[in-house]
């Protein structure tokens, strides 16, 4: 043991503490001699306590189940060791070996940053091959546009868009509309830019109730119809309506009823 760790100093430096297990190597004089003499202080774990030394044991975990997968495993030990120390570690985001020798060492891995610039290329390819089989326009909706929002087919004559009008009010990744009942956030494709020319948008306001019809204040009253004078003799309104003053007539049915037999008059 002591030989391996003079080489170990002799390549990476004295450490200040070093931390093992109760073994046998490190339990002698002889090893307390070493550790005094290259001025380390020699810090033993205590006995069937095996988280005092945790990072050490979760190493051996990961480094078991590699000698147990292989058939020679002192090479494949080495290529273990080479891929562990020029991995980034978790908690320091850096490789082992980067952090020990100032720079990183060459492996069979692929460099990280080869791997996002490929990542990256790889993805723009896919979605521009995804939107050269679709039509794609840019969204031209404004914060304070006046827009329409998708609802569901919720029967066969329902309208794709739900005729109550609502006011962009935010457009980042996706565009929040709202008015004063409801707030809508949903992608831009959702949503329908209404103009003023539209006729859509003068239906909407006329469903909202902000809307009057201004020729139909300037044109005259139109006569009642020949049809409904004819129809009946009853009075009509004097100033010019179309609405018949009487009460409507109940519909008979065309059902006939017969009344009951007795069971006495059958017997």
């Amino acid at each position: 043991m002591i030989p391996k760790l003079d080489h170990i100093f002799a390549a990476c430096g004295v450490p200040e503490v070093v931390k093992s297990d109760n073994g046998s190597p490190f339990n002698g004089g002889e090893f307390a001699q070493f550790a005094k003499y290259l001025s380390f202080k020699h810090r033993k774990v205590p006995p069937l306590w095996p988280k005092a030394n945790g990072e050490v044991e979760r190493f051996m975990k990961t480094f078991g189940k590699v000698l147990r997968t292989t058939a020679h495993w002192k090479q494949d030990m080495y290529q273990f060791l080479r891929n562990y120390r020029a991995t980034p570690h978790c908690t320091t985001g850096v490789a082992p070996a980067t952090a020990w020798f100032g720079g990183p060492i060459r492996t069979k891995l692929p460099n990280p940053v080869t791997i996002r610039e490929r990542d990256a290329q790889q993805k723009l390819g896919i979605k521009k091959r995804a939107e050269s089989r679709r039509t794609i326009k840019d969204c031209d909706i404004q914060v304070r546009d006046t827009v329409l929002v998708k609802q569901p087919k919720q029967q066969k004559l329902s309208t794709p868009y739900h005729p109550t009008p609502l006011t962009a009010t935010k457009h980042h990744s996706m565009l929040t509309a709202e008015n004063a009942d409801q707030k809508v956030t949903r992608n831009s494709s959702y949503f329908k830019k209404l103009l003023a020319e539209d006729p859509t948008f003068q239906t909407s306001l006329a469903f909202e109730g902000e809307t009057v019809d201004h020729d139909a204040e300037s044109s005259p009253p139109s006569p009642i119809p020949v049809s409904v004078q004819e129809s009946t003799d009853s009075p009509v309104d004097p100033s010019g309506s179309a609405e018949i003053l009487t009460e409507p007539v109940p519909r008979k049915s065309p059902c006939v009823s017969v009344p009951p037999r007795r069971l006495i008059q059958e017997i």
